[in-house]
């Protein structure tokens, strides 16, 4: 069992919010800049990311 499912399992939220979190900043090791970027300009609803030209990225 995961770390993040046994701290689910067991209610232990804040040991889920880091394992979350710990996952989370893997993900994003992995990835280009631009498309973090883009990623959070599209939760924070800023923009279309789509629509923007590379260069104003």
């Amino acid at each position: 069992m995961s770390s993040l499912a046994k701290a689910l399992r067991e209610e232990r939220w804040e040991r889920a919010t880091v394992c979350l979190l710990l996952g989370l900043a893997r993900a994003m090791s992995r990835v280009p800049p631009d498309s973090i970027l883009g990623l959070m300009e599209a939760v924070e609803g800023v923009g279309d990311a789509q629509e923007r030209k590379p260069q104003e990225r």
